[in-house]
């Protein structure tokens, strides 16, 4: 953890699209002040809707492979 960063974890129960997206968005919009992760309580595949959108974005994830 960086020095004066608050840490926010997001967890939902699958972790395949919107906490991923929101991590993603946190760390980019606001990584100066926040370090963001995510988890899922039982973790399923990556929905390609956040594959489409992250690389819409031009921010392509390493959750993907």
């Amino acid at each position: 953890m960086s020095p004066g960063k608050q840490r926010i974890l997001y967890l939902c129960t699958g972790n395949s699209c919107r906490s991923q997206m929101a991590e993603g968005l946190t760390n980019a919009l606001r990584g100066a002040e926040f370090e963001a992760h995510s988890a899922g309580v039982e973790p399923k595949a990556v929905d390609p809707r956040h594959v489409r959108d992250r690389h819409r974005h031009g921010r392509p994830g390493q959750q993907e492979s």
